[in-house]
C-alpha cells in the first residue's frame, strides 16, 4: 500500500501486508489486525493502532501514537518521542529513544515499563482519582530493583531498575 501527500488510514490484516510512505506524506495511521502476530511501522507512519488478537507494535523513528488492545500487548515505540497506551491486558511498554509518554487509564492491569527514564519520559495516569505526586508516594512499592505503582485494584505498574527516590513529580501527569 503506498500512501499519498495527503494523511491515510491503513487497515493492515496480514504481516505480508507493507505500507509505503514518503517523509511529507501526511499524518498516517495502521489499523493493525494481524491474528496472533504484530505490526512494525513502517518508516514515516506516524500512528499504530492494535486490532483483534494482535499482540505486538514497534514504532519507527518518528514520534509514534502507539495503542494496545486488550491481549497482553509488547509495544516499542522505537526512536522519537512517543505516546505508549497499552490498553487493558498486563503489557510490557518500551519507548527508546526519546522523550515518551506512557498512558495509563483505569483497567489497564499489571503493565511494565522496560525502560522508563526519569527526568525524560513521563506517565500519565487517567481515571485512577490521584491527583497528586506526593499522593501517588503512597502507592509506591520497592521489589528489588523494580519500582512497583499500584494503582487499583488489578491496576499497577512496574518500573523495571528504577528505585523510587529517583522520580519527581515532573515524570508524571495527572487527569
Amino acid at each position: 500500500m503506498v500512501g499519498g501527500a495527503g494523511n491515510d488510514i491503513y487497515y493492515m490484516d496480514s504481516p505480508a501486508d507493507l505500507v509505503s510512505e514518503g517523509r511529507d506524506g501526511g499524518h498516517d495511521r495502521v489499523y493493525a489486525n494481524t491474528p496472533g502476530g504484530g505490526h512494525l511501522l513502517a518508516a514515516w507512519v506516524e500512528e499504530l493502532v492494535l486490532l483483534g488478537t494482535t499482540f505486538f507494535g514497534i514504532g519507527n523513528a518518528s514520534d509514534n501514537l502507539i495503542l494496545g488492545n486488550d491481549m497482553l500487548n509488547w509495544l516499542d515505540g522505537g526512536a522519537g518521542d512517543d505516546t505508549i497506551n497499552g490498553g487493558c491486558g498486563n503489557d510490557t511498554l518500551f519507548g527508546q529513544a526519546g522523550a515518551d509518554l506512557f498512558v495509563m487509564e483505569l483497567g489497564t492491569g499489571l503493565d511494565t515499563i522496560g525502560d522508563f527514564m526519569p527526568g525524560q519520559d513521563r506517565i500519565q495516569l487517567l481515571g485512577f482519582g490521584i491527583g497528586s505526586f506526593a499522593e501517588l508516594q503512597g502507592h509506591f512499592r520497592q521489589v528489588g530493583d523494580d519500582l512497583m505503582i499500584e494503582l487499583a485494584l488489578g491496576d499497577a505498574i512496574t518500573l523495571t531498575g528504577i528505585d523510587k527516590a529517583s522520580l519527581t513529580a515532573t515524570d508524571f501527569l495527572f487527569g
